[in-house]
């Protein structure tokens, strides 16, 4: 495989993620903001302006836990303002990360095409659009799962 140089990367990447990060931040304030919303949201709030610390995170539909993490995570925008948009826009943030990775491992082991094209239709695909809105702890999954793939492909293909 034949690879290019980052600057030439770089020129192909940038639009593909300037489109999706303009398509998820486009309308955050018009999202509906429900019941994890707001669970979610207070949490953070008591973490970013209060300090507290929380070791559970919201509940699940099957009655168990759901981990802090999103909990914490959510917490940085609230940190500027208690606004809920913020935290929409951060989750599209985090969301076009996971396109740029996405891209990074497509072009890493299937090439610039495929790159490309797999990027592409994530950035744009109507569902991730308007999931990658919302508070909620699997919104915050995409980025962390496309790392984990990358990890995983690098443990088993270059044994790193």
């Amino acid at each position: 495989m034949r690879t290019i140089s980052l600057a030439k990367q770089l020129a192909f990447l940038c639009p593909i993620l300037m489109l999706a990060a303009c398509l998820r931040i486009y309308g955050a304030d018009t999202e509906f903001f429900g019941g994890d919303d707001a669970y979610i949201s207070i949490k953070a709030i008591q973490i970013a302006r209060y300090g507290e610390t929380h070791l559970l995170g919201p509940p699940s539909s099957l009655g168990l836990v759901h981990s802090p993490l999103s909990v914490y995570l959510y917490a940085i925008p609230y940190v500027f303002s208690p606004d809920p948009r913020g935290a929409q826009i951060f989750t599209g943030l985090m969301n076009t990360v996971a396109v740029g990775v996405l891209y990074l491992v497509s072009y890493r082991y299937f090439g610039l095409w495929a790159a490309m094209v797999s990027s592409i239709l994530y950035a744009v695909h109507p569902h991730m659009v308007f999931a990658s809105r919302v508070i909620n702890n699997a919104q915050l999954g995409a980025p962390l799962v496309m790392l984990y793939i990358l990890t995983g492909l690098l443990g088993y293909y270059e044994n790193r």
